[in-house]
């Protein structure tokens, strides 16, 4: 049977108790018992940051609700990826890391005041389970912290950092498990979970899809468009907006079909590349999109055109045929997940190296020598 809920210490004066005694303070969040002798009641996913990495992570989530269809799980997740995942069946509750605040404050009371309270809100929940997804101390911290008794994460070179000593319970994934999906279901092993079925779930915004609706139809004529993403998290895995500007104006007018320029904060230059580039009245960029938006423009498209970056992972959980290019990131362990995705890449040996600037003598060969009559063969053959 569960211990009674500790006393918490009083963490609007945190900062005056963490000073006093840090060992105290922490020592303080004694952990609740359970084992996994019995099914969980309350389970946390920890997965913070980064589109492609949220979405990776959701048939996890489905996994766990198909399992265990009483309980209640939660996901802490930074604050401007939350929207993400309000209103997905399979999910109870979104507990949300104030990354914005924590980054606006100079305040170091403020920063402490806002990290407690978060904290206070993980002890309340009385997780028993909780899964570190990321594999680095960011992500382990607060289970460890929270007192979360069951706290499973990545053994071997995916436990990153200090993440092995703050879990308790490591997975260490076959070899065979080549993928970051199948990686992450992995994890679920110790509740007796394994090899479950892989199912996305996204969120639904009506008021998000109308206005792209809307959007669409003063031009599309209720035509799927072809979108393209030139932008991406590292400059080694964009290929050239020039190149990007050349495939969307040939499928623009080859299909008929109108192309969206995809753009983001501080990617105005690549819009205006890609669209000067296409040579076609066809080719237009989108508006500016918040996430919701941008889920819902590519929930309306016949095919995604993107590097490797978050539009392409939205494409796949939603069933939208992409064409994608991979060269520093390794496409077996983060490209689409199944059928009806092509991915374009050049032959050379340094693929997948994992590099954000590249040393290569003749520069960004992996993305430099990818084709665009490639890229629009592999579209037409999606589009058809």
């Amino acid at each position: 049977m569960d211990q009674p809920h500790p006393t918490l210490p009083n963490l609007g004066e945190g900062k005056r108790a963490f000073c006093r005694c840090p060992r105290r303070f922490l020592m303080s969040f004694r952990p609740l018992r359970y084992d996994l002798t019995r099914p969980p009641e309350r389970i946390l996913i920890i997965r913070m940051s980064h589109i492609g990495d949220i979405i990776h992570t959701i048939p996890m989530l489905t996994a766990l609700r198909d399992a265990f269809p009483a309980a209640h799980i939660g996901w802490l997740v930074e604050d401007y990826l939350a929207p993400m995942l309000y209103g997905l069946r399979s999910l109870d509750e979104v507990v949300v890391m104030p990354r914005r605040q924590l980054r606006q404050t100079r305040s170091v009371a403020e920063r402490i005041r806002l990290l407690g309270s978060l904290l206070r809100r993980l002890r309340s929940r009385r997780y028993q389970v909780a899964f570190d997804v990321h594999g680095l101390t960011k992500s382990a911290a607060w289970s460890y912290l929270a007192g979360i008794p069951i706290r499973i994460g990545y053994d071997g070179k995916e436990g990153g950092e200090i993440s092995r000593w703050l879990n308790n319970t490591l997975v260490l994934p076959a070899e065979d498990k080549r993928h970051i999906i199948d990686r992450d279901l992995s994890l679920l092993k110790p509740l007796g979970i394994e090899n479950p079925e892989v199912r996305f779930e996204m969120t639904v915004d009506w008021k998000a899809g109308e206005r792209m609706e809307q959007w669409l139809g003063s031009f599309a004529g209720g035509v799927p468009p072809i979108v393209v993403s030139p932008g991406a998290g590292w400059p080694t895995k964009c290929w050239a907006p020039e190149r990007f500007g050349e495939a969307a104006g040939i499928l623009a007018e080859k299909t008929k079909r109108p192309a969206v320029v995809l753009w983001g904060p501080g990617e105005e230059s690549l819009r205006d590349t890609v669209r000067a580039s296409s040579m076609s009245g066809r080719v237009v960029p989108a508006p500016k999109t918040d996430i919701l938006e941008m889920i819902e423009l590519i929930r309306r498209s016949g095919l995604v055109i993107t590097n490797d970056t978050g539009p392409l992972h939205i494409a796949v959980a939603l069933g939208i045929p992409s064409v994608s290019f991979f060269g520093p990131s390794d496409a077996y362990r983060n490209g689409p997940y199944g059928e009806g995705h092509r991915v374009v890449q050049a032959n050379v040996p340094c693929l997948g190296c994992w590099k954000k600037s590249c040393p290569a003598p003749d520069r960004h060969c992996c993305m430099t020598l990818v084709r665009t009559e490639d890229v629009v063969r592999a579209s037409l053959e999606l589009l058809s």
